[in-house]
């Protein structure tokens, strides 16, 4: 959003939104670090409300391994991963959408504005400038063997950005779950040893599905049976 004041300062809105045809999302899928990455760095930006636009029809990409990969990623975007998932037919539905959504931000910001006047503070609080948000991100963004490692725990289906985290913080390479998984007392405790794990924010612990599906991405399916 641009400064009506000061058309030079921009401030950022508390969305983000990536939209991806059917078929880009269909190429997207099938290199998965470029698909969990882009998610990924979504979460990563700061802003709470991320949606997904998926725009086309799934059946319409000539492959059933194709339209099944799609639905499936749209299921696991929006239930798992903590994105709103939105769906248009065509370009031009999703032009309607935008107007739409640009109209809904604009009232919402402009409350905000409102009650931020109102208790006696800036409205300018609310919203970080463009640059200050920038110089976070960067700072937050510097490339590290743990993103490198949060992003490939992102492709395990189900796994949340909050659950990877966990996982990060406590194994910050996977060499170190490896090594982890190398001690315990049999493949059994291996399989389980991320199980009560505690994710911030979340009521429930990983769970013993998602370690499973964890401890067969390091080892490989079967690996120390």
């Amino acid at each position: 959003a641009r400064s009506k004041a000061d058309p030079g300062v921009e401030y950022v809105l508390d969305y983000v939104l990536e939209r991806k045809r059917v078929d880009d999302l269909a190429s997207s899928i099938k290199h998965k670090n470029r698909y969990a990455e882009q998610k990924y760095y979504m979460k990563r930006s700061g802003l709470r409300r991320m949606l997904y636009l998926v725009e086309g029809d799934p059946d319409t990409l000539g492959s059933n391994a194709a339209v099944k990969a799609v639905q499936t990623a749209a299921v696991e975007t929006d239930v798992f991963q903590g994105f709103k998932v939105v769906r248009t037919a065509n370009v031009h539905e999703t032009r309607r959408y935008y107007a739409a959504f640009t109209r809904a931000i604009y009232e919402e910001v402009a409350l905000l504005w409102m009650q931020q006047m109102k208790a006696g503070r800036d409205p300018i609080e609310a919203s970080p400038t463009y640059a200050a948000w920038k110089a976070t991100i960067d700072k937050a963004h510097e490339v590290t063997v743990g993103m490198q490692w949060g992003v490939m725990l992102s492709q395990v289906p189900g796994m949340s950005g909050k659950s990877a985290r966990a996982i990060v913080e406590a194994y910050p390479t996977p060499l170190l779950l490896m090594q982890a998984y190398e001690r315990a007392a049999a493949p059994a405790a291996a399989r389980d040893l991320l199980a009560s794990l505690q994710p911030q924010g979340q009521v429930n612990r990983l769970g013993k599905r998602k370690s499973a599906a964890v401890y067969d991405m390091v080892m490989g399916a079967g690996g120390g049976e």
